[in-house]
């Protein structure tokens, strides 16, 4: 089972994001998140 923050680094790393410190790619994924349910309501 792939831990949460390995998962953030993995994401982050398709997205070419990798240099992005942990908490700002903590923020993003949030982001996207809550994008994704309003747009899908």
């Amino acid at each position: 089972m792939i831990k949460l923050k390995q998962f953030q680094k993995l994401i982050a790393q398709f997205y070419g994001l990798c240099t992005i410190d942990d908490l700002r790619i903590q923020i993003w994924i949030k982001m996207e998140i809550l994008r994704y349910i309003l747009e899908n309501q």
